[in-house]
């Protein structure tokens, strides 16, 4: 009897056990919506600010393509004007880009004054991000051109 005492007991600790358990979840339901909804907006926080780094660097890129391409077109303008004749080297106007780089410009410049000693000529070249050389320079690059007889 007592055996039997003993597995009646642990029946009814066992009932007791599990309608206590119902109970505490059927009570957490909220709970788990609310923690869910706190991880969603931590996850979502996160993936904003990754978003934000991602978008600088895109603009950094860009920025830093853009110097490269200038700086190209430049020193190829450069080689250009080092081939023309002493006489020959005047101002040019401004001039776009070939392609791909038509959206940029790239203005030429000659000058002897103030007065350069030995007949040297000051050319500047100037890259523009826009084909008609409007705003501001994006990379100026100076050189003198001699008189080589």
């Amino acid at each position: 009897m007592a055996k039997q005492r003993g597995k009646e007991s642990l029946g009814v600790l066992s009932a007791v056990r599990r309608a206590l358990s119902r109970r505490r979840l059927a009570g957490d339901r909220g709970i788990v919506l609310v923690e869910s909804l706190a991880a969603l907006a931590i996850v979502g926080t996160v993936v904003l600010a990754a978003l934000g780094g991602l978008s600088v660097y895109a603009i950094a890129t860009r920025s830093i393509d853009a110097g490269n391409t200038a700086m190209q077109l430049a020193r190829s303008r450069l080689e250009t004007v080092k081939d023309w004749s002493y006489s020959s080297t005047d101002s040019v106007a401004c001039a776009a880009a070939a392609p791909p780089n038509a959206d940029f410009g790239v203005l030429v410049t000659v000058s002897t004054s103030p007065p350069i000693p030995n007949g040297l000529k000051l050319v500047t070249v100037s890259v523009y991000r826009s084909p008609d050389c409007t705003g501001a320079a994006l990379l100026s690059v100076e050189m003198y051109k001699a008189n080589l007889l």
